[in-house]
């Protein structure tokens, strides 16, 4: 078995885009519906709960969506509502 030269592999990864940026304005200016949800959930609470997704085996396909909405809870997050089921339902569906 060849050995593996990460520093190559990250490299090219890069130069392909893996690592492309996640622009939080374009994507809250595209769904204004989901700000208004978020910025009346407390940020806090609203991280824990999509951070406790992360660790789902089965939701792994989903990290980038996830730590998204992690940054944009953060970022409008204002209130003190806590999310409930069903509209951790919804939003995973939309």
């Amino acid at each position: 078995m060849d050995a593996v030269d990460y520093a190559q592999a990250l490299e090219m990864m890069t130069s392909l885009g893996a690592f492309g940026e996640v622009n939080l304005s374009s994507i809250s200016n595209c769904n204004p519906a989901l700000m208004k949800q978020l910025s009346a959930l407390d940020p806090l609470a609203t991280v824990a709960t999509f951070s406790g997704l992360l660790l789902q085996p089965e939701l792994q396909t989903n990290c980038l969506r996830i730590e998204t909405l992690i940054h944009l809870a953060l970022a409008v997050g204002s209130g003190k509502q806590t999310l409930i089921r069903n509209s951790l339902l919804s939003a995973s569906t939309s």
